[in-house]
C-alpha cells in the first residue's frame, strides 16, 4: 500500500511539472483510479504538496467518490472476514 501512495505524490507532482511546462498531462481518470485502490492518502499528500487539482470542483466530486468507495469497500470487508 506504501507503494501507490508513493506513486500518487509522484504523479500529482509530474502532473503539475507538465501543467506548468504545458506538455502532455496525466489523464484524471488516473488519478481516480489511485484513489479507488488504496492511493487516496499519498493522492491527498500531493494535492496538498505540489497544490494541484485543488479548486477543479469536477475533480474533487469524483475524487471524494473515490475515497468513500475504497474506505466503505474496506470497512464491508473487514465486517465480512470478522464475523
Amino acid at each position: 500500500m506504501a507503494a501507490i501512495n508513493v506513486l500518487s505524490v509522484v504523479l500529482y507532482g509530474m502532473d503539475k511539472l507538465a501543467a506548468i511546462k504545458q506538455w502532455q498531462r496525466t489523464p484524471e481518470k488516473h488519478f481516480h483510479y489511485l484513489a479507488l485502490f488504496s492511493g487516496w492518502p499519498g493522492s491527498l499528500a500531493g494535492q496538498m504538496l505540489f497544490n494541484h487539482k485543488t479548486t477543479k470542483v469536477s475533480f474533487r466530486r469524483y475524487f471524494y467518490l473515490m475515497i468513500f468507495f475504497n474506505v466503505a469497500s474496506t470497512a464491508a470487508y473487514i465486517y465480512y472476514i470478522n464475523r
